[in-house]
């Protein structure tokens, strides 16, 4: 159908369920890696090379309960998920998937942040939102660029992560 299959908000049980039946790549648009920040929204190492066998992508998401224990990790934090990620599953699978709030509707982002009781009828969970140190809108994706190359990534490995992979 054309369809590409996101997981990042799937149980491990959903997402095994969409392993079995797919038969094309899938996604995990915005969803970290388990080992370094143990979450439930995070992937498990087993998943992440599930995913990437498929030929699958997984976008780093920004969101400091997804990258580390504080409210405003350092991005050393936002690029360990990355590194684990290419590690595990290959360079071809990683991607970015921050998720910021920066473009959210004004009464999406209230509902969310300062705890309505639902939206859309759909119960919301009142949430506190803070994210690494230099990454809090998307112009700030210049310092993974350069975290990357501190690192030693290579021009054509930089390309894959910033959209590449995705495409």
């Amino acid at each position: 159908l054309g369809i590409i299959v996101d997981v990042s908000h799937l149980s491990d049980r959903g997402l095994e369920d969409v392993l079995l039946v797919s038969e094309k790549p899938i996604i995990a648009s915005h969803s970290n890696a388990k080992v370094v920040r143990p979450h439930v929204r995070n992937l498990a190492d087993a998943q992440i090379r599930a995913i990437a066998g498929g030929g699958g992508v997984i976008g780093v998401h920004a969101l400091n309960t997804l990258v580390g224990d504080t409210p405003q990790p350092p991005l050393s934090e936002l690029l360990r998920h990355i590194v684990h990620i290419a590690n595990v599953g290959g360079m071809d699978c990683v991607g970015l998937g921050p998720d910021l709030l920066e473009n959210w509707q004004e009464g999406i982002f209230k509902a969310v942040t300062e705890g309505a009781p639902t939206f859309l009828s759909v119960p919301v969970r009142k949430m506190s939102y803070g994210y690494p140190t230099g990454m809090s809108s998307l112009g700030d994706t210049p310092n993974i660029t350069r975290g990357l190359i501190d690192l030693g990534w290579k021009r054509e490995d930089l390309l894959k992560v910033l959209g590449g992979n995705f495409m």
